[in-house]
């Protein structure tokens, strides 16, 4: 089964939390910021998220997040420092820095 895949502006950090948001509820999964290479139209039913690597060891590349995994790595974000907390965007949300803090 699979998932339909939505480009999103990165620039727009906002409509990339809208997306997030969407897509870790089951809509479709998000590839933050302008694609390098052609975008196929869906990925696997558990992918929420792709990112482009930055290509610094050859040819960039696509990572495919599943939505349990960015949701575990937010959970453990909060665990480890005991609470929510509050975050500050410093990184673009095309970075998987960037976008990990729009996850939390």
């Amino acid at each position: 089964m699979s998932r339909p895949l939505a480009v999103v502006p990165a620039e727009d950090p906002a409509e990339v939390l809208i997306a997030l948001r969407a897509a870790l509820a089951g809509g479709p999964a998000v590839l933050p910021g302008a694609p390098t290479q052609p975008v196929q139209e869906a990925v696997e039913q558990r992918v929420a998220l792709v990112i482009e690597t930055s290509g610094s060891t050859g040819r960039p590349k696509r990572v495919a997040l599943a939505a349990d995994a960015l949701l575990a790595g937010a959970a453990a974000s909060e665990s480890a420092l005991g609470g929510p907390g509050q975050w500050l965007l410093a990184l673009p949300a095309h970075y998987i820095a960037g976008v990990n803090v729009l996850v939390r």
